[in-house]
């Protein structure tokens, strides 16, 4: 099924990467730098992009799919409240539906990526999902 450029029917489904590539996007979204230390995105994109643009009510009406203390900034969750698994304020990312979780932590400078094939099968994520989130914080 790869072996060709895949069609993407969807924009939020069907990217195919390496964990290398993932990490140097988790890192452009914490510094704005290439890889090669070209500056890709202003300061000010990466804090309009990691800052919650969504109402309390916007959070709450989309929390099935949000989750706890998430709010959306452009493109990524941000944290407006701690989670129940020691995600902190502040972090943002995206938990990835098919089981990519990534984030960025920036107060603790922290990017964590776990790359499973554990789909969340309902709003609650995975056990494995909130047993790394625990971890990344306790490492």
């Amino acid at each position: 099924m790869y072996v060709g450029a895949p069609a993407f029917p969807a924009g939020d489904s069907g990217l195919v990467s390496t964990a290398d590539d993932f990490l140097a996007f988790a890192r452009l979204m914490m510094t704005g730098m290439a890889p090669d230390g070209r500056r890709l995105l202003s300061e000010v994109s990466l804090q309009a992009m990691t800052t919650n643009h969504l109402t309390a009510a916007q959070r709450q009406g989309g929390r099935e799919i949000l989750g706890h203390g998430r709010g959306w900034g452009y493109g990524v969750g941000v944290m407006v409240e701690a989670s129940p698994y020691g995600v902190t304020r502040g972090a943002y990312g995206w938990d990835g539906g098919v089981g990519t979780p990534w984030f960025n932590d920036p107060a603790n400078g922290l990017t964590a990526i776990l790359l499973t094939q554990r789909v969340f099968d309902s709003p609650d994520p995975p056990q494995v999902h909130k047993d790394f989130w625990k971890a990344a914080y306790a490492a």
